[in-house]
């Protein structure tokens, strides 16, 4: 594809983006459990990180300038939540920043299981401070969990102030379970 070379790029603020002076992704997993027709690119036979290598992130991740006042923690993968480390790494986070503005978003699939679901948000918003917003952003794909399930975990995310974004899976082939199923999630958020 040929056409004008893009000359400069700024991100454009709103009142639903949060405002951060670093962006940092990790990846704990490549791997994901749901195997969508419609996604390659995950890797199911990649490693996933270690108790290690997650030491190692968070030690790197301690030389974050002191200037950088405001940071963005981005947990993404394949489906984050598939490592054991995940609630790990962001206890660490909030220990290693008690000062710092933290924006802590995962974006899931939701199949992590409600019991950890709930003892995660539990224990991390006893963990953090005000100034630390955890988010749990959700892609949710037919017919991978029931609704309800999704919707209880979803509820979870609410109860504790950290339901984030939720992505449907749109396919026209199923669209009467695409309708009744996004209906149910829109009847209650």
């Amino acid at each position: 594809i040929s056409g004008p070379a893009m000359k400069r790029f700024s991100l454009i603020r709103n009142g639903e983006f949060p405002v951060y002076d670093l962006k940092i992704t990790l990846k704990p997993c490549f791997r994901c459990n749901h195997n969508c027709w419609f996604c390659d690119e995950y890797n199911n036979k990649t490693k996933m990180w270690s108790e290690d290598d997650c030491n190692r992130v968070l030690n790197k991740l301690k030389g974050i300038p002191q200037d950088r006042k405001s940071l963005f923690f981005y947990f993404y993968g394949g489906e984050p939540t598939l490592s054991r480390y995940w609630e790990h790494l962001q206890y660490e986070i909030i220990d290693m920043f008690p000062d710092r503005k933290l924006f802590l978003q995962t974006q899931t699939n939701l199949s992590v299981n409600s019991k950890r679901l709930e003892k995660f948000l539990s224990s991390v918003n006893d963990r953090k401070s005000d100034q630390h917003s955890i988010d749990i952003c959700s892609s949710y794909h037919l017919g991978k969990q029931r609704v309800e399930d999704f919707i209880e975990k979803m509820g979870i995310c609410d109860q504790y102030d950290s339901l984030g974004l939720c992505f449907f899976s749109t396919e026209i082939p199923k669209e009467q379970q695409f309708l009744a199923e996004f209906s149910s999630i829109a009847k209650k958020f």
